[in-house]
């Protein structure tokens, strides 16, 4: 029962923003203000893509991931917060590190059930950073492939500022998924202290 309530839930916020995205898609281009089509299908793909993949997930993980990509494709692709505001990029890769730190948390114990084993906290928690920190460095490999395939501009159009985004974005993320694990270690520690 209370996975289908989550799939249910799951699916409605997708549903949900994916009416949200088209709404603003077709709007802006009503006002002549259009959203570049590209921007609309990468939002959107993402929402449609997650309701395919992730609805197996509990409701808050799946909806700090979904708000997570709406933050980063609505509001950053589509309102072009990206270069707007010089902080949002940074601001987003590091929600980044923290959001795959508990997701990096979340599959060691799926895993960990699974196999019903236990694992000392200090590996559950090396585990979260480390997914974290992978993740980063996974992204920046498709925002260069973007770029380079599609003629996308992810990270910059010199090769420096490109250089130095892609540096900054993965310490961000890392940063943060450390500071997620110095969290996680203190909350797990006292979780078994009782």
């Amino acid at each position: 029962m209370m996975k289908h309530q989550n799939l249910r839930r799951n699916l409605i916020l997708s549903a949900g923003l994916l009416v949200v995205y088209t709404a603003t898609f077709l709007i802006a281009m009503a006002v002549g203000r259009p959203v570049e089509t590209l921007n609309f299908i990468a939002t959107a793909g993402v929402a449609a893509g997650a309701a395919l993949i992730l609805s197996w997930l509990p409701f808050s993980y799946y909806a700090a991931i979904v708000l997570f990509a709406c933050a980063a494709q609505y509001f950053g692709m589509m309102f072009d917060f990206y270069h707007m505001f010089w902080w949002y990029d940074i601001v987003i890769h590091f929600l980044s590190g923290i959001l795959l730190g508990a997701m990096g948390h979340f599959l060691c114990r799926l895993l960990c059930k699974k196999m019903q084993a236990v694992l000392p906290i200090a590996v559950s928690v090396l585990f979260a950073v480390f997914f974290a920190a992978a993740c980063a460095g996974l992204w920046e490999i498709y925002e260069y492939c973007a770029d380079v395939f599609f003629g996308l501009e992810t990270q910059s159009s010199s090769a420096q500022s490109a250089i130095d985004d892609t540096m900054q974005d993965i310490i961000a993320g890392t940063v943060s998924a450390a500071l997620y694990g110095c969290g996680l270690a203190l909350f797990l520690r006292k979780k078994q202290d009782g």
